[in-house]
C-alpha cells in the first residue's frame, strides 16, 4: 500500500510594498514546508474569499522552489488578498491564512513645472 503524505499548510506568510521599475509590487515570503520536491503557490485577488481559500477565478503564480516571491504589475493603490499552498508529487497542501497589503500608490508626472532661479 503506498502512503500519502499530506502537507501542512503554509505558515509565517508575510508581504512588503515595493516599487519594480515604477510600478508597484508586492514582496511575498513564507515559511519552508519540511520535505524535498516542494514548490510552492501564490494565488492572489482583489477579492477576500475566505480566510483559509481563495476566491475563484483568483490569480495564481505556480512551481515557486523558494520561500518567496514578488507579485508584479499590479494596479497601484488596490488591496491584494493572497494565499500560499506547499504543493508536491503527493498533492498539494492547504492554503496558508490569507493576508492582505495594500500597494503603493504611484504619482504621476509633473506636467507645466516652471523652476526659477531666486530673486
Amino acid at each position: 500500500m503506498d502512503m500519502i503524505r499530506l502537507l501542512p499548510p503554509v505558515q509565517d506568510v508575510t508581504t512588503s510594498k515595493v516599487l519594480t521599475d515604477g510600478s508597484p509590487s508586492l514582496n511575498v515570503s513564507w515559511a519552508a514546508v519540511p520535505g524535498s520536491g516542494i514548490t510552492y503557490i501564490v494565488c492572489y485577488s482583489t477579492s477576500s474569499g475566505s480566510t483559509t481559500e481563495p476566491p475563484s477565478g483568483a490569480s495564481t503564480v505556480t512551481g515557486i522552489t523558494g520561500t518567496s516571491t514578488t507579485l508584479n504589475e499590479l494596479e497601484q493603490g488596490t488591496r491584494y488578498f493572497i494565499w500560499v499552498a506547499a504543493n508536491s508529487s503527493d498533492g498539494q497542501g492547504s492554503y496558508s491564512i490569507r493576508v492582505s497589503q495594500t500597494t503603493f500608490s504611484v504619482p504621476g508626472c509633473l506636467t507645466n513645472l516652471i523652476i526659477s532661479p531666486p530673486p
